[in-house]
């Protein structure tokens, strides 16, 4: 004697294709799952976009990247200097990258504190000159860089320096 083949009811994701076979509890759920599957399908398609947009984003910083870093190694900033006269030397030099904040320059300039500190006021200029750079209204590296010029006995930059710094709104 064989047995009857068991009807098995092929479900689908499908909202117009119904189960005539099933009871309410199975309905309910089997429309819950439905729910799931099409709030996935579109976390999934929302995902996919965010994808795309964010490589698409990486890869035009990476295009700018490279060529500002192609720039930078071709403009030959020694001999910009030597022509230009030192307090002109940040005003006039190209600025690839858009000015960081305060807080960079601010860091940059705490690093000069501690090599004029040290006595190297060379250094100290040097990184005073680029928190200058950094953020043209950081009046604390203008007033110290005036210092650093006067000690080394450049009058006309360390009157220059003082003078953006007190414009600029250092305490006398």
């Amino acid at each position: 004697m064989s047995e009857a083949p068991v009807q098995v009811p092929v479900l689908s994701l499908n909202p117009t294709t119904t189960v005539s076979t099933l009871d309410a509890p199975q309905e309910k759920r089997l429309k819950s799952i439905e729910r799931w599957a099409n709030e996935q399908v579109e976390f999934n398609r929302q995902q996919i976009e965010l994808n795309k947009w964010l490589r698409e984003s990486l890869l035009k910083l990476l295009a700018e990247t490279t060529a500002a870093e192609k720039i930078r190694e071709t403009l030959d900033t020694e001999k910009l200097k030597t022509l230009l006269p030192r307090r002109f030397q940040c005003e006039h030099l190209p600025v690839l990258f858009e000015k960081e904040s305060e807080k960079q320059a601010r860091l940059v300039y705490n690093e000069g504190v501690v090599c004029y500190d040290r006595g190297e006021i060379d250094k100290a200029i040097e990184l005073w000159s680029s928190a200058i750079c950094i953020d043209r209204t950081y009046a604390p590296a203008w007033n110290n860089r005036s210092i650093a010029y006067s000690d080394k006995g450049d009058l006309d930059c360390a009157y220059h320096d003082y003078r953006e710094a007190v414009k600029l709104g250092i305490e006398r």
